[in-house]
């Protein structure tokens, strides 16, 4: 929740060094009481906290569609993105696939000889 004037402020505040990625933003959610809509919500998904030790932090294992369903029933006005834009984390993945492709060829490269022929692995070896 916040009172300023661009939401996303807070969202790129929130998205500095303590996370790997940045938030992405699924709903932007306009109410007259947004501290008595965000402490329904609390309540509601109370169970469904991450830590439970510390109130103070906010994340909750919830689905998306869950958290749709319980915000319709509160009779705010909404629109939901499902599809998380996921920049940075789709690129890291990206890399981290082709890190992998490359780290297994080099291993089969340099395992493996190129035949499996006897004659012709000699044929590549050279002998001192």
């Amino acid at each position: 929740m916040t009172r300023r004037l661009d939401p996303i402020d807070r969202i790129r505040e929130l998205s500095n060094a303590s996370v790997p990625f940045p938030y992405d933003v699924h709903a932007m959610i306009f109410s007259e009481d947004a501290p008595s809509l965000e402490a329904k919500l609390h309540n509601i998904f109370d169970d469904l906290k991450v830590n439970k030790i510390n109130g103070r932090k906010e994340f909750f294992h919830v689905k998306l569609s869950e958290i749709e369903k319980v915000i319709s029933e509160c009779g705010v006005s909404f629109k939901m993105v499902n599809e998380p834009y996921a920049r940075d984390y789709r690129e890291s993945i990206k890399c981290s696939n082709k890190m992998n492709k490359n780290s297994i060829e080099e291993d089969s490269e340099n395992k493996y000889p190129s035949s499996l022929y006897y004659d012709e692995f000699l044929d590549d070896t050279e002998i001192e």
